[in-house]
């Protein structure tokens, strides 16, 4: 354990206990009401109580959840129920989510059959629906490949990050919809963000790309460039915080929203994906760096009035994006799996601040904030696994819709809250006496 830890290793496995329990708890839900075990791969458009409202599937479910059932076998026990389950859905988004017009794509929302039952095929140069659903089969099909051996997943995987990039690149993209002003061929950190996080995934030990490839040589060099991305073209030293978005060219936009918009989670999640690059890499300056932004992003998006953290800002009128949607869970998940990782591999090189109190005092806090406001509302309600997300003090909804998908009355989510919990049970495993 870092010699900065001062909590004892018994108070750490006692919460690995706990991490554990929840994770259990959501593979529970998971798999008795968002498993299609009729037609295959998973249904999110779900009420607190588990009913299907919708049958609709969407992309990004799809392979998120194909990389969390993944995961939770080949890390989290071998249980063959996760397998069969991943294996499942792999069965699905091969066989029946193919856009039937774009043999080689995918299809961005279909019925509950698949693609037999598409509402929308792929659009090549939307980044938002195709790009990121695009990366996301990616990400599953990685960690499949791992967990499975499956050849055909690898060969998925490779075609998914070269897709992703050669979309991201293009100018003519459609921009991310989650910024101010939206605009074609807009470079948003995001990209970059899944471009680390895809790279690290397939170069991590042991890496699964043949020695001297040309597949390791391209995802290297992509490897290379989305760190080069997030510590200097996203990276606002003025205020020291990385923002969201660029001109194509990498130049800064200039005047209006976007130039002055903080994605404050996205920032905290790219930055802690920086860290286990670091480490991966064995690089102390980009870990220090990484580490030091992380904290201080933290420290801006903090609510000092009701908890939590913010999702956006506006750094020049000094005002966090409030909205009804401004408590997203996933934003606080971010922060639990980076103060996570200082706890196991240190707080920067010269901190000031002595035995690693941030990380500890940070992860104890947003770990009981989500608690009492992801869980305890459904809790005493008699239902189970936990909210999506909400306002500023998180008003409990009986509906939950993401304006990126309409089409579905209320949704669950089936990745950033899994994935958080599965990673810091990982990390907090591996702290020493």
């Amino acid at each position: 354990m870092s010699t900065a830890v001062v909590e004892t290793r018994d108070a750490w496995k006692a919460e690995v206990v706990e991490i554990k329990k929840d994770l259990a708890e959501a593979d529970s839900f998971w798999r008795r009401y968002g498993v299609d075990k009729e037609f295959g791969g998973f249904l999110c458009s779900l009420a607190h109580d588990g009913e299907l409202l919708s049958p609709a599937k969407f992309i990004w479910y799809q392979g998120r959840g194909l990389w969390v059932y993944s995961r939770l076998y080949r890390l989290h026990g071998k249980n063959p129920e996760h397998l069969s389950v991943a294996t499942q859905a792999f069965k699905f988004i091969t066989e029946k989510f193919r856009d039937v017009n774009h043999p080689d794509g995918w299809c961005v929302e279909t019925g509950r059959q698949g693609s037999s039952e598409m509402k929308r095929g792929e659009d090549r140069l939307d980044v938002g629906t195709t790009g990121y659903g695009t990366a996301f089969i990616a990400e599953g099909c990685i960690e499949y490949f791992r967990a499975s051996g499956d050849p055909a997943a690898l060969a998925i995987a490779t075609a998914g990050i070269r897709a992703f990039t050669a979309l991201v690149d293009d100018p003519r993209h459609k921009s991310d919809t989650h910024i101010p002003e939206p605009f074609v061929g807009s470079r948003c950190l995001g990209h970059a963000m899944i471009l680390l996080s895809l790279t690290r995934q397939f170069l991590e030990a042991p890496s699964i790309l043949l020695a001297g490839s040309e597949d390791e040589s391209f995802v290297q060099k992509l490897s290379d460039r989305a760190v080069a991305d997030v510590t200097t073209s996203f990276y606002r030293d003025d205020v020291d915080l990385v923002r969201e978005v660029l001109q194509y060219d990498y130049s800064p936009v200039t005047h209006g929203p976007n130039s002055r918009f903080v994605y404050l989670g996205h920032g905290i999640e790219t930055l802690w994906m920086l860290m286990l690059e670091a480490v991966r890499r064995e690089d102390t300056k980009l870990y220090d760096w990484a580490a030091t932004k992380f904290m201080r992003h933290v420290d801006i998006a903090r609510d000092p009035i009701h908890g939590g953290v913010f999702r956006g800002l506006d750094v020049e009128s000094h005002t966090f994006l409030i909205d009804a949607d401004c408590k997203v869970k996933w934003a606080q998940d971010e922060v639990l799996v980076g103060c996570a990782i200082l706890l196991r591999h240190g707080l920067p090189s010269g901190t000031t601040d002595p035995d690693a109190g941030w990380a500890s005092r940070n992860y104890k806090w947003i770990r009981a904030y989500m608690d009492d406001k992801y869980r305890k509302p459904l809790r005493e309600r008699g239902l189970p696994y936990v909210l999506v997300g909400g306002d500023r003090t998180v008003t409990f909804q009986e509906r939950y819709v993401n304006a990126g998908q309409m089409a579905a009355p209320s949704r669950k989510e089936n990745y950033h809250h899994p994935r958080s919990l599965m990673l810091v049970a990982e990390l907090l495993d591996g702290l020493d006496a």
